[in-house]
């Protein structure tokens, strides 16, 4: 699809959404996020008080209301779900949730779960979890206390099978493949597959905190605030001021100050110390919330003035964490995983109406 720019009229239509709906006004219907986790289909939102919500595709039952599972453009409460889950996670056809004792996932090729949340207990205990869908399954890693990795296929060998790997401080995983970030600041990816995986250390990355991971591109963040990306750079997805492939991690222009990086499937956001949002690359369905369907080959700030705690992108869109409480998604919406009821895409950040 070509990149059009809005007319007056449609300018003048954003920015009285934007008015009405992205502020940082306080709103108690919305409880506050703990975690979400964002597919290119589905969207999982842990509150505080409020449960867990699931919305948009239930393809393999991954929203946890059984099987077959029926697409919901509405948030709807995960029944039966614990009370203290501090982390979500998510994949194609699939999802997951973490307390501090245990991991409880569904979906996936072999319909683990039946389409309900069921315990995981090769991962009891794990601090930090991960999944990916692979050709053969879906994949779910977890970190425990003592900085090691086991991984499971979900409906699989019941067995837990460790990373061939030093000391881990931190997992990532999306399409584009399954990353860790070393305790030494190295990062390293992993070999797709069940059976004894090996890592590869990713050359002339160093210091890193924090990695994301889109569909064919990956980013990380050093100590420092900087940003480095690497992979595919259509429409200028890795933020060098060019659309040109890049296999080694090369820097991100005019951008500082970063805590965490997310690509997605062919753009990306970063979240900043002071709590707000930059992204760039296609625009096509509003993935850079800025009002306009035009790419950007540098860091553009989203629309509207709220602060940020959190932050997620799956597929061709986005949703972050409001500090004052609720979350706010842009983007593609075609599945209504953005839980307002619709499919339609959404130009700026509208809340995710949990109540």
């Amino acid at each position: 699809m070509p990149f059009l720019r809005p007319s007056r009229l449609r300018l003048a239509l954003v920015a009285l959404v934007a008015l009405t709906t992205v502020c940082g006004c306080k709103n108690r219907r919305y409880p506050p996020t703990v975690d979400l986790a964002l597919t290119a289909d589905h969207a999982v939102i842990a509150t505080k008080g409020k449960g867990v919500w699931t919305a948009g595709s239930a393809e393999n039952g991954a929203l946890g209301f059984g099987l077959p599972g029926s697409p919901s453009p509405a948030p709807r409460l995960v029944p039966d779900a614990p009370a203290d889950v501090l982390e979500v996670a998510a994949s194609a056809g699939a999802s997951c949730l973490r307390t501090a004792t245990e991991v409880r996932c569904v979906g996936g090729k072999r319909n683990f779960g039946n389409g309900f949340f069921t315990a995981v207990p090769e991962l009891s205990g794990v601090t930090q979890i991960a999944l990916r869908t692979e050709t053969a399954g879906v994949r779910v890693c977890g970190r425990s206390a003592d900085a090691r990795v086991r991984c499971v296929e979900l409906g699989g060998v019941a067995n837990a099978v460790p990373l061939d790997a030093p000391r881990v401080a931190a997992l990532a995983s999306g399409p584009f493949g399954l990353f860790v970030v070393r305790d030494d600041g190295r990062v390293a990816r992993v070999e797709d597959g069940f059976e004894s995986p090996k890592t590869e250390e990713i050359s002339g990355l160093a210091q890193i905190l924090q990695v994301g991971v889109g569909d064919r591109h990956a980013c990380a963040v050093d100590a420092g605030g900087a940003v480095f990306c690497w992979g595919a750079n259509g429409s200028g997805r890795l933020g060098d001021g060019t659309d040109v492939d890049r296999p080694l991690p090369v820097a991100v222009a005019n951008v500082s100050g970063a805590v965490s990086v997310h690509p997605g499937a062919d753009f990306t956001c970063v979240l900043r110390r002071d709590e707000t949002i930059g992204c760039w690359g296609a625009n096509d369905v509003h993935q850079l919330a800025d009002g306009t369907t035009d790419r950007a080959l540098l860091a553009k700030p989203v629309f509207g003035a709220f602060q940020v705690t959190g932050l997620v992108v799956g597929g061709r869109g986005a949703c972050a964490a409001q500090k004052d409480g609720g979350s706010r998604c842009w983007g593609a919406n075609g599945t209504g995983r953005f839980g307002d009821k619709t499919t339609h895409d959404h130009p700026v950040p509208m809340p995710i109406k949990i109540l």
